[in-house]
């Protein structure tokens, strides 16, 4: 039997997303040099990635946690069962395993982070963001 998926919760998830992208947009630093010695604009890009791949991985256990679509050991494997049951296509999930991947390396070992792949994947994390949070809201409606 599954439980109803809980709307308000993964909205909210869903709006901190969407808040951290439209952050995301505005840094407009244009070449890694510049980055890395603007402390506020790193730490804040930073902390964006971290709010994203945290609010991903909690729509993503909620969903499974409802649906029971099982235990995952990880929160990359959170998003594995997510493909598995049609909810995320490959190339998406591959890049928010990538995205979790890289917030478990801010949170955890910040002091070994390359900032340079943080910078860079800027382009990449807005856009599978925002794919995420349509996918997420299409399931919602369905």
């Amino acid at each position: 039997m599954n439980v109803a998926i809980d709307t308000k919760l993964v909205n909210k998830r869903l709006a901190i997303i969407m808040r951290e992208v439209e952050f995301l947009k505005t840094v407009r630093i244009p070449d890694y040099e510049r980055f890395i010695a603007d402390g506020k604009a790193l730490r804040a890009t930073a902390r964006s990635f971290e709010l994203i791949a945290q609010s991903v991985v909690d729509v993503a256990s909620h969903i499974i946690a409802q649906r029971r679509l099982g235990i995952p050991d990880s929160y990359r494997d959170m998003i594995t069962v997510l493909e598995q049951n049609s909810i995320l296509g490959s190339r998406l999930s591959k890049s928010l395993q990538n995205m979790i991947s890289m917030r478990n390396l801010l949170v955890h070992q910040y002091l070994e982070v390359d900032y340079e792949l943080v910078f860079e994947a800027i382009p990449s994390a807005i856009a599978d963001a925002n794919e995420f949070v349509s996918g997420i809201r299409q399931l919602l409606k369905d």
